[in-house]
């Protein structure tokens, strides 16, 4: 409050009378450079945190450096959600992603606005947005790719581009403007504004692990992948965006963490590309220096802020900064560099009119109903709308258009026989694959009149049945998960996974059955489910739940809990799964460079062996993925294949050798 009303003080004051860092009509650096001879080291260092506290002796208000708009205003009350960013990057609009981070800004302003007429600017309530994320998403391991645009620089680049422009107050082409519509002019007189920062993360080559972030440690990266694939997204929205601020990422490239890394900060950053902005550190990356166990490039709190600092990392999210004073105390860091870094931090929150009345900031006078309001509801919408065909996901829930309320059938709670052994090590997986001719397996499926699904899952079966029962009766029916695609049997138009699981079930009720035998009883179970009756009994079990409105007030960690224990009892319900992905196409252009296609599932609960098959061109490729130290049920399954004159290609992951 004690700031404000210096604020409101020196706003009324001739301009003859004000200081020069009060002084709109001067330049952001002239009055950045003034309020930096009046402030001592304490006052410095707790401006370079990312919660800077107000210092009402010189009427500097408080201000949150850390500020999140992925799809929308986040963490901060409502606001309008747009769809998630590679929901949006599948429209290759660059254009209505402007729109929508125009729409983002106007509601951030009016919200800053809001925050700071009640007295109290809290985290996420004020104008630096540490958006966008313009990493390369190239390994769906990596856990944030959901952030990001794809796996593509340029389209990656133009769609950060335009959500730089919209949030910054910038044209679509990246000309600064005045006031909403009005490009900035340098015969103004005026002061003129930005609308917010927009930051450019994570600098540089992010793209996943997430696990091991803190520690991880990118060597030897290829300089073509480095400078046509990581870094092209940043300098275009450096050097044509004009982006405000540049985050550094956590983890180290050639053994220097990203935050104190001289090579990418200043070298590539500062001096190549010509960044005059800002630079951020993650929250809690300059900890990651000296932490045990974690980076070990500093030993202490000190030693990891001078690395930062004496790098380019103007500001920290986080609280290792406050041993700044110490730093320099000690002649780690020279004073000079604490003035420099905060001196792009001071001219950044002059060129937002964060020390200045309202009246001469027009983008303050975006008023509070633009929050949330329909016209921003519709372009939500809109950006929904406006997707790939090819890679958008369908709003319709093909489940739910075609439910019929009567008599669902749950899923079967008869446990099944379950495969056991010893495991591999932890962490370990065995993968093996059987490549054969698709025309020879087609043949043999036929002589025992099966489709090559029935003749594969009978094989599994067999191999089961003879390996580990040894063509005994068992108390246990040997069961086989198969995903059953719907499109076939009901209408739908979404790009979702539309399908339910039914079960082949094989239960040895005499002893030494014939492969013939298997094969007819597999066929037989699978042919009672596989109609269009029993598959809507089986998904309208599952979709019945959701319509049922006395579950929609269940707390969220109850359902947790239940699906839990229903996805359990379903997976132990069945020996394994054997999914099928069909015959993959490959374009004419590409099709001379693909040799094949292999694929694979994951375990589940119950379940430590699994199989899937994928066919490209004249060849099937049949997985099996497995934690199981011995591969007797896989041997079992590519002998009797090759019993049956099939020419099986044996390739494994290394973990099997024989």
């Amino acid at each position: 409050m004690l700031s404000a009303l210096a604020l409101s003080a020196h706003a009324q004051q001739p301009a003859s009378q004000l200081l020069p860092y009060q002084n709109p009509n001067l330049s952001a650096e002239a009055r950045a450079n003034d309020l930096l001879s009046r402030l001592t080291l304490e006052e410095k260092t707790k401006l370079m945190m990312d919660a800077s506290p107000a210092i009402s002796r010189l009427g500097i208000p408080q201000f949150q450096w850390w500020n999140e708009a992925l799809h929308g205003v986040a963490r901060n009350g409502y606001a309008t959600v747009f769809p998630i960013t590679m929901h949006m990057a599948s429209s290759w609009d660059d254009a209505l992603l402007y729109q929508v981070f125009t729409a983002v800004s106007d509601e951030a302003r009016a919200k800053a606005q809001v925050a700071k007429k009640s007295g109290n600017v809290k985290r996420y309530q004020s104008l630096s947005f540490w958006t966008p994320n313009v990493n390369i998403f190239r390994d769906p391991r990596w856990g944030r790719g959901q952030e990001t645009y794809g796996e593509d620089p340029y389209l990656t680049t133009r769609m950060g581009l335009a959500v730089v422009n919209g949030l910054q107050g910038q044209s679509f082409d990246g000309k600064p403007l005045a006031a909403p519509g009005v490009l900035a002019s340098d015969q103004s007189k005026a002061p003129q504004y930005v609308k917010t920062l927009a930051c450019a993360k994570h600098f540089a080559v992010h793209s996943g692990p997430e696990w091991n972030r803190h520690v991880f440690n990118l060597e030897n990266l290829p300089a073509r992948d480095l400078w046509e694939t990581y870094l092209p997204a940043f300098k275009s929205l450096v050097q044509d965006g004009h982006v405000a601020e540049v985050m550094c990422a956590y983890q180290r490239i050639d053994g220097a963490p990203c935050c104190s890394n001289a090579k990418f900060e200043r070298q590539i950053l500062r001096d190549e590309w010509g960044f005059k902005g800002l630079i951020t550190s993650d929250c809690g990356a300059i900890f990651d220096f000296f932490m045990p166990g974690y980076h070990g490039t500093a030993k202490t709190a000190t030693e990891a802020t001078a690395q930062a600092v004496n790098a380019g990392t103007d500001l920290e999210c986080g609280s290792a900064y406050r041993t700044i004073p110490q730093a320099v105390k000690a002649g780690m860091i020279n004073e000079d560099k604490v003035n420099q870094s905060l001196k792009r931090l001071l001219v950044a929150r002059f060129q937002l009119g964060d020390f200045d009345k309202d009246e001469t900031v027009s983008w303050t006078q975006i008023p509070e109903n633009v929050i949330a309001c329909k016209a921003h509801k519709d372009l939500a919408e809109k950006a929904g709308d406006k997707l790939s065909v090819d890679t958008s996901l369908c709003r319709e829930d093909s489940f739910v258009r075609n439910y019929k309320k009567s008599k669902p059938s749950g899923f079967n709670k008869e446990k099944a026989y379950l495969i056991k052994g010893e495991h591999l090590p932890a962490g370990e997986f065995g993968v093996m694959h059987g490549s054969m001719p698709v025309r020879q397996l087609k043949e043999v499926a036929h002589q025992y009149g099966a489709s090559l699904n029935e003749y594969l899952v009978s094989v599994f079966v067999w191999s089961v049945y003879t390996e580990l029962l040894h063509g005994m009766p068992g108390g246990r029916p040997i069961r086989v998960a198969v995903p059953v695609n719907l499109r076939p049997y009901f209408d739908s138009n979404t790009t979702k996974n539309f399908f339910v699981m039914v079960s082949a079930e094989f239960r040895p009720t005499k002893d030494q059955y014939t492969f013939e035998e298997v094969v007819q009883i597999i066929k037989e179970s699978l042919h009672s489910q596989i109609n269009k009756e029993h598959l809507e009994d089986l998904f309208s079990y599952s979709v019945s739940n959701q319509m049922n409105k006395l579950m929609r007030p269940v707390p969220l960690f109850l359902k947790k809990i239940a699906m839990r224990l229903v996805y359990t009892k379903s997976a132990v319900a069945n020996t394994t799964t054997i999914t099928n992905i069909g015959n993959i196409k490959m374009d004419e252009l590409y099709a001379p460079y693909v040799k094949g296609f292999k694929s694979f599932i994951a375990m589940s609960k119950g379940q430590a062996i699994k199989g899937t098959i994928c066919s490209y061109q004249d060849t099937l490729v049949f997985t099996f993925s497995s934690v199981f130290a011995e591969a007797l049920v896989q041997k079992a399954f590519f002998r009797k294949l090759a019993a049956d004159g099939i020419e099986v290609e044996i390739q494994t992951n290394g973990v099997y050798y024989e």
